[in-house]
């Protein structure tokens, strides 16, 4: 009988080792980038007026939005618009140390871009708010006005973010778009 001789296997060649390397690299890039994009938002649903958000123990929607320079009783200063945006923020359940959970319209705030592509944040005037500051207990809900003031230039869109935090740390930010 004869002998066979059992064929070598074959070795990689060096581009198949640097195209190994790239196609790694490009992995890596690029699960690098969706981590980094989905921690800045970009691949979340905007909301929008009308919409319920819900993120960790609450829920907002915003019922109602209007630009003005005079919102109720509240008029703008020079130069500037109101925004007035009805809300309701629900408390969906409370952390196990606290039976309830703070409800403050200096949590929200408004965002939009500036000229140059930058975002700018704006918080409600401390005496221009409608919404009061109090604890609410699970299942509990408040609605009410809050008003921003922002510079009567501002073409948008108008975000309204709502940041609660929770024994010394910041929770998820729920986001409504309001144009």
């Amino acid at each position: 009988m004869r002998q066979t001789k059992q064929p070598r296997p074959l070795k990689p060649s060096k581009y198949d080792r640097i195209l190994s390397l790239l196609i790694g690299m490009l992995l890596f890039t690029a699960i690098g980038a969706w981590i980094y994009l989905s921690a800045q938002g970009v691949f979340e649903k905007k909301a929008r007026i009308g919409d319920t958000v819900s993120k960790d123990h609450f829920s907002l929607q915003v019922y109602q939005v209007m630009r003005a320079k005079t919102v109720g009783n509240v008029k703008a200063y020079n130069g500037f618009d109101l925004v007035g945006v009805e809300l309701a923020v629900t408390v969906n359940s409370t952390s196990f140390t606290s039976p309830a959970e703070e409800l403050n319209p200096n949590f929200a705030h408004l965002t939009y871009p500036d000229w140059k592509g930058s975002t700018i944040s704006t918080t409600p005037p401390g005496d221009r708010t409608l919404f009061e500051k109090q604890m609410l207990k699970a299942g509990e809900s408040e609605r009410g006005w809050i008003i921003f003031q922002i510079a009567d230039d501002v073409a948008g869109p108008l975000t309204l973010e709502y940041t609660p935090p929770r024994e010394g740390k910041f929770l998820s930010t729920l986001k409504v778009l309001l144009q």
